[in-house]
C-alpha cells in the first residue's frame, strides 16, 4: 500500500483529522481516481461538520465506481442530515440494491423512515434487518424504539414481550427497558420491578449509571416503582375520579398514577410516553415519529378529555436544545427561538386536539438541579436564566391559546431561579410528590 495512504489512514484512525485531510487530498492530487480516498475524505469532513464538502467528496466517490454501496449509504447519511430526505433515502436504497446483506444500510434506511413518522414502514425494515443479521444488539434497540413509538402501551408490551422471548437479551437493555416502562404505564408493576431488578444485578450496568452521574432511565424508572409500592400501602380505597391523560417525555411518567383534584373535580392520571420527545419536535413542519405517537395517542382516548402535557424540559438543557442549537448559530436572537419553539408547539397541539374537544392543561420546566462541582457555573446561570424566560413565555401564550398551565419552575425555583431540592429526584426529574404539589397549590 502507497506510504501516503497509510498514513492517511493512521491519521484518520487516531483522530488526527487535520493530517488525514492534507494527506487524502496530497494523495487524490496525484491520483484523483482512487474513489475510496474520496469516500474516506468525505467520511472525515462530515466528522468535521463540512457537510455540503462531504456531499461532493462522496458524489465524486460514485461517479468514480457507481456500484459502490458504502458511499451511495454514507452519502445518505450526509443527505439526512442536511434535510435532503428523499434524496437519501434514494441514496440508501441504491445501497441495500447493490448489496442486500448490509447492516448500516438498513440502520440508516429505518432512522430516515422513523425520522418521516413512516413507522409501519421503518417496522418491516427492522425485521429484515434482525432475519439477515447476526449482530442483534443495534437493530434490537432500533425496533423496539420503533414499537414504542408505533403502539399504544397495551400492544408494546405483546410485541415486547414476544421480542424477549424470541432473542437472548442478557447482554443489554435493548428490549428490557422500553418493555420495563410499557408494563410501568399498564400498571403491572411487578413485572416492571422484575425486569429492573434484573438489570441491577449485573454489575456491569450498575457501574455503566455511576459513570452516567445517575441520568439514566432505569434509575428514574426503579425510583418510581419503589414510590408507588410505598404509596400503595396508603391508597384510599374509594375514590371516585375521571382520567387525567398525561402525555409527554419522561417526565409524564412522574405523574403516572397519582390522585390530583382541578376544578373541583378528581382525577386519576394515566401516563402516555413518548420517547425523548421535545416541543421542538411537535413544532416542526414535517412528519416524524413524535408527531406520528401524539396524533395516536390523541385520536384513541375519549372525545372531551382532560390532558396535560409534559413536554419541554428536554428543550431547555445545556447541552440539547435551544441552548445548544444557539451556540452553533450565536447569530439567531435566542428570544426569538424560545418564541418560534413554543408558538409552533401550541400552535400544534391546537390544530391536533380540535376535532377532540380535548381540555389542555401545559405544564411547565422545572429550575435546573445540575451538580454544581461537574458543571460550569456560567453554564447553570445561563440554563435557569432560559427556563424562567421559557416558562415565562410558555404561560403566557398557554393562556392566550386557551390553555391552564401547571408552573413547575415556581415550586422548585430557590429564589435564583436553581432548584430548591425539595421535589427534584435526580438531575432532571421531579417526584410524583412534588407534581402534587404543583396541583395542589395551582389549582
Amino acid at each position: 500500500m502507497n506510504i501516503n495512504i497509510q498514513k492517511a489512514l493512521k491519521f484518520h484512525k487516531d483522530g488526527n483529522l487535520k493530517d488525514a485531510e492534507i494527506f487524502y487530498r496530497k494523495i487524490l492530487k496525484s491520483d484523483p481516481k482512487l474513489s475510496f480516498i474520496h469516500l474516506n475524505l468525505g467520511v472525515l469532513l462530515f466528522g468535521l461538520g463540512r457537510f455540503n464538502d462531504a456531499e461532493l467528496s462522496m458524489k465524486k466517490a460514485i461517479e468514480l465506481k457507481p456500484d459502490y454501496p458504502e458511499a451511495y449509504n454514507t452519502l445518505g447519511t450526509v443527505l439526512q442530515k442536511i434535510k435532503k430526505t428523499n434524496e437519501a433515502e434514494a441514496c440508501v436504497k441504491k445501497a441495500l440494491k447493490l448489496k442486500k446483506d448490509f447492516p448500516e444500510a438498513y440502520i440508516n434506511l429505518s432512522k430516515i423512515l422513523q425520522e418521516t413518522g413512516r413507522l409501519e414502514e421503518a417496522d418491516e425494515i427492522y425485521k429484515k434487518a434482525i432475519k439477515l443479521n447476526s449482530n442483534l444488539s443495534i437493530f434490537l434497540k432500533g425496533y423496539s424504539r420503533n414499537i414504542s413509538f408505533m403502539e399504544t402501551a397495551k400492544y408494546a408490551v405483546k410485541k415486547l414481550e414476544k421480542l424477549c422471548l424470541e432473542y437472548d437479551d442478557k447482554n443489554n437493555s435493548a428490549i428490557k427497558l422500553p418493555l420495563a416502562i410499557h408494563y410501568f404505564l399498564n400498571g403491572d408493576l411487578n413485572n416492571s420491578k422484575k425486569l429492573v431488578n434484573s438489570y441491577f444485578a449485573n454489575p456491569s450496568n450498575i457501574q455503566k449509571i455511576k459513570n452516567k452521574d445517575g441520568d439514566n432511565y432505569w434509575v428514574w424508572l426503579n425510583y418510581l416503582l419503589d414510590y408507588h409500592e410505598k404509596i400503595e400501602q396508603h391508597n384510599e380505597t374509594n375514590f371516585q375520579s375521571n382520567t387525567l391523560y398525561v402525555i409527554g417525555d419522561s417526565h409524564a411518567l412522574s405523574s403516572y398514577g397519582i390522585k390530583i383534584k382541578k376544578s373541583k373535580n378528581n382525577f386519576l392520571s394515566k401516563c402516555e410516553w413518548i420517547w425523548g420527545c421535545k416541543q421542538w419536535h411537535l413544532q416542526k413542519a414535517h412528519n416524524n415519529k413524535f408527531k406520528y405517537k401524539f396524533e395516536k395517542i390523541i385520536s384513541s382516548i375519549p372525545l372531551k378529555s382532560e390532558i396535560l402535557m409534559s413536554v419541554g424540559e428536554i428543550d431547555c438543557r445545556i447541552n440539547e436544545g435551544i441552548l445548544f442549537y444557539n451556540k452553533k448559530n450565536p447569530k439567531e436572537d435566542i428570544n426569538l427561538l424560545i418564541e418560534k419553539t413554543i408558538n409552533g408547539y401550541l400552535s400544534y397541539i391546537v390544530d391536533t386536539v380540535l376535532p377532540y374537544d380535548h381540555k389542555i392543561t401545559i405544564q411547565g420546566i422545572p429550575c435546573p438541579n445540575l451538580d454544581k462541582s461537574k458543571t460550569n457555573e456560567l453554564d447553570i446561570l445561563n440554563l435557569a436564566e432560559l427556563i424562567k424566560k421559557f416558562n415565562k413565555v410558555l404561560k403566557t401564550k398557554s393562556m392566550s391559546f386557551g390553555f391552564d398551565f401547571l408552573d413547575l419552575g415556581v415550586i422548585t425555583d430557590n429564589g435564583e431561579g436553581i432548584s430548591n431540592k425539595i421535589w427534584h429526584i435526580d438531575q432532571y426529574h421531579i417526584s410524583p410528590s412534588g407534581i402534587k404539589e404543583a396541583w395542589q397549590k395551582q389549582f
